[in-house]
């Protein structure tokens, strides 16, 4: 689906069922589509060429959400 749809941004989670989504934040990158890590395990569990990415810790409230989504807008 990154790969092929229009996507304005996303929500990743690090490990889905066993799964890493590390290949997806790779689409994403090339594609200068702007992306968020939402995970249990800390920065380290992050895609090495990602560890810098922004994370929202679980369990999260909504504003921590919201406040970094916000942020994405006003990144150059």
């Amino acid at each position: 689906m990154a790969s092929h749809e229009a996507i304005d941004g996303a929500l990743l989670d690090v490990n889905i069922e066993g799964g890493r989504i590390d290949d997806v934040a790779a689409i994403l990158a090339r594609k200068h589509i702007p992306f968020i890590f939402v995970t249990g395990y800390g920065q380290d569990s992050l895609p090495a060429a990602h560890r810098r990415a922004v994370v929202i810790d679980k369990l999260f409230r909504d504003q921590d959400l919201i406040r970094e989504v916000r942020r994405f807008g006003r990144r150059p």
